[in-house]
C-alpha cells in the first residue's frame, strides 16, 4: 500500500504493509512505482499480507487502533 504522510492509513496498517510518501506527486509516483516492483518481485509476501489483513482488520478493531494512536 501507498499512503501519503498525512496520516490515517499508518494508524492502522504496520509498516512492512504501507509505503508513506510526502503527499506531492512526484512522490506519489515514485512510491507507486516501486509498489508495483515489489508486488511482482514478491507475490507470494502480498498473497500473505492479503490472508493477514483479511484475517486480522475489521472496522471495530481499525476504529480502537485509530481512537488509541490519536
Amino acid at each position: 500500500m501507498v499512503s501519503t504522510n498525512i496520516g490515517g492509513v499508518r494508524e492502522v496498517l504496520p509498516d512492512y504493509m504501507n509505503k508513506l510518501v510526502p503527499c506531492d506527486p512526484e512522490s506519489l509516483y515514485k512510491g507507486l512505482k516501486e509498489a508495483i516492483i515489489n508486488y511482482k518481485a514478491n507475490l507470494e509476501i502480498t498473497k500473505n499480507n492479503t490472508n493477514e489483513l483479511n484475517n486480522t482488520y475489521n472496522w471495530d478493531k481499525v476504529a480502537k487502533r485509530t481512537v488509541r494512536y490519536n
